[in-house]
């Protein structure tokens, strides 16, 4: 930025003397009022977050919109409302939470975490501990897989065990993958936990835990066998359940404790919704079509408002076919919704409108009337997603995109600060 790299020539690497800077402002003038309420600004934020806002001055501020800034306070700086919003957006631009942002946006570490920042760290870090993969699941998966394996292991004392002969598979599969210890012939002890090491009296065990030859060997062996059996995954099975829990509407399944280590299951027997249950049945009669257990899943999360996993995305082109889906907008703001046959039926066709949304042109039209009213102050864009709350960001900007080229709009600022004011862009003369 040029109010701040004048200074940066100076006070550099190598630089031994004190340095200053003055700033030669014209007092009285349009242009001096914002050179001053933004030298003003600049000194209260540098004093706030220790003098190191000219590193990011660039950013919150840039030289382009600077230059848009002095034309609009020596063009209209007699009004009043203009005065006080260049004097909002100077403000805005170097609002301390948003240079705070950019800091740690630029900052290669961080010196310093409030207590935060520490009990969250604290909080993930015991959060981790208590999922980290137990010596009981280790000594489960290998006892069962070195038996599977032709391999023989005695309980000797509590939690430990002898090994005779360990495979040869095992061994011969170690030389190929192995990397520092070797698996022996046979291990006189072992154990799954450390304070089973040493015991008092017993031979000295071996830990037998990730990254252990004898363990490492024995997985990869696993993993090359049951491979392919792995990627199919696993099917839970509830015995009293005929096999119906999501054709009658229920619930599917609750994974959400769920990690890498251990399955949380919760089934719930109730039912969801009867009405969605006749709706899908009305249109396999009439239609004379079946749906999947994928396609019961794809409804069920359409009908909840959750998102629809990509593995099941494939269906979402045969239930639009068959008129159980809609397919709302196109490209990335595309979205699916029931069909309308279930609302009405239901009787409620308002909330299907509410779903399916307004067309194209009413929601440009709801952007513009909020801008004309605002046309003093400028819209933001956090107003616009409060105009359309069903409609992203991105989904906003192609609707404003569309309306500037209309000539109906135009935008002061360049960053998230920016303002919507009606009409085109009246050019810029230089003189």
């Amino acid at each position: 930025n040029r109010i701040e790299q004048r200074f940066g020539r100076i006070h550099r690497i190598g630089q031994t003397e004190v340095c200053h800077l003055w700033n030669m402002v014209a007092e009285e003038t349009r242009e001096g009022d914002v050179y001053l309420t933004l030298l003003k600004k600049l000194e209260a934020e540098r004093e706030a977050l220790g003098g190191a806002v000219s590193d990011v001055l660039g950013k919150a501020i840039g030289s382009i919109e600077l230059r848009k800034l002095m034309i609009q306070a020596i063009r209209y700086g007699d009004r009043p409302e203009v005065r006080a919003k260049l004097t909002q957006q100077v403000e805005e631009a170097l609002d301390k939470e948003h240079l705070k942002r950019l800091l740690e946006e630029k900052a290669l570490a961080h010196d310093s975490m409030d207590s935060s920042r520490i009990r969250k760290i604290r909080e993930k870090m015991e959060r981790a501990e208590a999922r980290r993969l137990q010596p009981h699941f280790i000594a489960s998966f290998f006892l069962k897989v070195f038996e599977l394996l032709s391999g023989t292991v005695r309980e000797r004392e509590p939690k430990r065990y002898e090994i005779k002969h360990v495979p040869a598979v095992i061994r011969n599969r170690d030389r190929l993958i192995g990397m520092g210890e070797v698996v022996l012939t046979r291990y006189e002890r072992i154990c799954f936990e450390k304070d089973q090491i040493s015991i008092p009296g017993k031979a000295l065990a071996s830990f037998v835990s990730p990254g252990h030859p004898l363990l490492d060997a024995t997985t990869d062996i696993i993993l090359e066998r049951y491979r392919n059996l792995l990627r199919q995954g696993a099917v839970f099975v509830n015995e009293s359940d005929p096999g119906e829990a999501i054709r009658c509407g229920k619930l599917p399944p609750d994974f959400t404790g769920t990690d890498r280590f251990q399955v949380d299951l919760v089934l719930r027997g109730q039912v969801q919704d009867p009405a969605f249950v006749l709706f899908l049945e009305k249109i396999s009669r009439e239609r004379d079509v079946s749906f999947s257990t994928q396609d019961f899943l794809i409804l069920d999360r359409v009908h909840r408002d959750l998102p629809v996993e990509d593995a099941l995305k494939l269906r979402l082109p045969y239930l639009v076919e068959t008129g159980a889906l809609e397919l709302m907008g196109r490209g990335r703001g595309a979205r699916y919704v029931l069909s309308g046959r279930f609302y009405a039926m239901t009787g409620r066709k308002g909330v299907y409108t509410r779903k399916k949304g307004l067309d194209r042109e009413t929601n440009k039209s709801l952007l513009l009337k909020h801008i004309n009213e605002n046309k003093s102050v400028g819209s933001i864009m956090k107003e616009f997603l409060d105009v359309l709350p069903g409609h992203s960001r991105s989904q906003i900007q192609v609707l404003l995109r569309e309306l500037v080229r209309e000539e109906k709009i135009h935008s002061h600022g360049l960053t998230r600060g920016a303002r919507w004011f009606p009409g085109p862009e009246k050019p810029n003369c230089n003189y």
